[in-house]
């Protein structure tokens, strides 16, 4: 009984934890969306251009299109069809689109674990697989983190 209840509080302690670090994470991508999901920008703003009938894969159109100014030569280097996918984004103004995307990308994102918990993952080994998975965004979050300190020391961004 006294294994139930400790193993009953691991887990709770551990999806506490992952809740706490995923608001937190969330969070800063929503406030600081200029920083975060620079490679969006690229697919918006290629969309737009679609739309217009510019050329998607030309640095100085989709510079034309972006909501903010490229800092960084990124090109939109996917095929056709992909333009067709993100044009839908482009039927809202960026920040939704930026919101619905991520969006997109979390339901993704928890039907993968989901997966995996369901496909992988054996009874015994559930706290271990919390327990990794709460590393994992721990890990990546401090990688952000750390990114955006050094981005900011040497005076260069992607907004």
């Amino acid at each position: 009984m006294y294994k139930e209840i400790k193993e009953k509080l691991l887990k709770f302690s551990f999806f506490a934890l992952l809740l706490i670090i995923t608001f937190r994470f969330l969070s800063n991508i929503v406030t600081h969306f200029d920083h975060y999901q620079w490679d969006f920008r690229v697919y918006y703003s290629a969309a737009k251009a679609f739309s217009a009938d510019a050329d998607p894969y030309e640095f100085r159109t989709l510079a034309k299109f972006s909501p903010f100014p490229f800092n960084v030569e990124l090109n939109f280097v996917y095929p056709p069809p992909s333009l067709l996918f993100f044009r839908i984004f482009t039927f809202l103004d960026y920040r939704h689109s930026f919101n619905l995307y991520l969006f997109f990308k979390l339901i993704l994102l928890v039907g993968l674990v989901y997966l995996w918990a369901k496909k992988f993952i054996k009874k015994e080994a559930d706290g271990f697989f919390i327990f990794s998975f709460c590393s994992l965004l721990i890990a990546q979050f401090m990688l952000i983190l750390s990114q955006e300190i050094f981005l900011s020391l040497n005076n260069f961004s992607f907004g």
